[in-house]
């Protein structure tokens, strides 16, 4: 792998940051690294300074570079042991309030805002359920909206909803056409989308389940402190964020408002 100097990378993040308010430095280093040693390659870029300049001739491949470099892999009912909980839990517990807040932080390519709504559904509560899917790349969000994913992904999906406690056949919810599933649009009802970067740390409503799961892995210590934080800002008291699976609260300066409902899944309520 190529080891970048500070000072082509210093030039990459400042240039990015006055242009498009996004700072990479924010980001994990070492994965950051390999993701752009992996762009430059594939799409022959002979240094960092050459591709800079690229990103700020043209906002478009900037959307395509954001979207290669950041990782958009999921499934749905991901962690179906997580689903269980808040199918079982969580969501039962806030039924009796007139509407049900949720922010999927981090949406990537939509399969998780499908798992909730279909949670929603099964549990009578998708009417009064109030949904923001938000995502830093507007690439991906499309992709989201338009709920189209492979047959492929079939099995392992719908395997995840017969652990997470699905009530049916996963294919109730989707038809088939072609190589390809589309998933029931009806299921976005209550869905907005929209273009959201983390690292801003600018808090827009407030919530009462948060979900950023397996993002904050690829953020170093600062951004992790910062989006914390917005989240605070964002939840509701008693209510709910939960993270990855190797994500943690441990280091978060305010860790001690919030008690670990589940330490296993990594489901904790803000209790200050």
């Amino acid at each position: 792998m190529t080891k970048f100097d500070t000072e082509s990378l210093e030039f990459l993040f400042n240039k990015v940051l006055t242009k498009y308010n996004t700072d990479l430095s924010l980001y994990a280093m070492a994965s950051l690294e390999r993701r752009l040693d992996r762009f430059l390659s594939l799409y022959h870029f002979d240094s960092i300074y050459h591709l800079t300049d690229k990103l700020i001739q043209d906002n478009q491949y900037y959307d395509f570079f954001i979207k290669e470099i950041t990782v958009n892999t999921t499934e749905m009912f991901r962690d179906p042991t997580c689903w269980k909980i808040i199918r079982d839990e969580i969501l039962p517990s806030l039924k009796e309030l007139p509407t049900i807040r949720i922010w999927h932080a981090g949406c990537s390519s939509g399969e998780e805002v499908f798992s909730m709504a279909i949670l929603l559904k099964e549990l009578g509560l998708f009417d009064k359920a109030k949904t923001i899917a938000s995502d830093l790349n507007k690439e991906v969000i499309e992709n989201a909206k338009q709920g189209i994913y492979s047959l492929k992904s079939v099995p392992i999906n719908e395997e995840n909803y017969i652990k997470s406690g699905g009530l049916f056949s996963l294919n109730k919810y989707y038809t088939v056409k072609d190589n390809t599933i589309q998933m029931d649009s009806h299921l976005l009802e209550n869905v907005k989308f929209m273009r959201h970067d983390l690292s801003t740390g600018i808090p827009f409503s407030k919530f009462d389940i948060i979900l950023c799961r397996n993002v904050m892995i690829y953020f170093n210590k600062t951004l992790q402190e910062n989006v914390f934080q917005l989240f605070q800002k964002s939840l509701f008291k008693n209510s709910f964020i939960i993270i990855g699976k190797k994500e943690s609260m441990a280091y978060y300066t305010n860790a001690r408002e919030f008690s670990e409902y589940n330490e296993a899944e990594k489901i904790y309520k803000l209790i200050s």
